[in-house]
């Protein structure tokens, strides 16, 4: 949600939390290649999330939707790698992170170090 926060007339973007989440993720993961003899890993993904304030309001909205790629590298039995993800929808100024002004608009860069599942 985008909020004056500070008086000034611009919106920020404000995250406020909820009683009610949904979220789903596809990935697919697979070994490229090796640099140096350590297994070079590269992934495509689609997210799908929403968080509201009531229950109720649940599944009534089309949920942020994001997809993205990732490349990592096995070292020492662990991944560590780069993720870049591009939000696909609900881009708006009453939406989580908005920014129209960042270097590439509606999209992360996460660096990781091991796979969330």
């Amino acid at each position: 949600m985008s909020r004056d926060v500070d008086g000034d007339g611009d919106l920020e973007s404000v995250l406020i939390g909820g009683t009610a989440l949904l979220e789903s993720n596809i990935e697919a993961r697979a070994q490229v290649g090796t640099l140096w003899d350590f297994p070079v890993i590269a992934s495509i993904f689609l997210d799908g999330a929403d968080v509201v304030e009531k229950a109720d309001e649940l599944g009534k909205k089309t949920p942020h939707l994001a997809a993205g790629v990732g490349a990592g590298m096995i070292l020492g039995g662990i991944k560590v790698g780069l993720d870049i993800g591009h939000r696909m929808n609900r881009k708006g100024p009453n939406e989580p992170h908005y920014s129209p002004d960042d270097w590439i608009p509606n999209t992360e860069f996460h660096i990781s170090i091991g796979d969330a599942f």
